[in-house]
């Protein structure tokens, strides 16, 4: 699969912040911002920098379906306890 997001990867957050400007970043975290997080889950994170600010999840998965992307958010978010995949969400729970 092309990764079609690797030229913009380097500059995507400050492209979406000068597209959206803070909206963006406020509908991600609506409803993580002030708590304290145990698992979480990430679908298109993107670059990952607009949860740096969180405080550190201790475990959850990352979900990205450009390699670059993805690159820039283990480096954004090393200090925490997610996992991070490559490719399409793919559930693992039981139904």
């Amino acid at each position: 699969m092309k990764d079609l997001y690797s030229s913009v990867a380097p500059f995507y957050s400050f492209l979406a912040k000068l597209v959206f400007g803070s909206s963006l970043v406020e509908a991600k975290l609506f409803h993580l911002e002030g708590r304290s997080l145990g698992k979480i889950l990430i679908i298109g994170g993107g670059d990952g920098f607009d949860y740096l600010d969180l405080k550190h999840p201790k475990y959850g998965e990352f979900w990205e379906k450009s390699e670059s992307m993805l690159l820039h958010a283990k480096k954004n978010l090393h200090e925490t306890g997610l996992s991070f995949y490559l490719g399409d969400f793919a559930d693992s729970a039981e139904v």
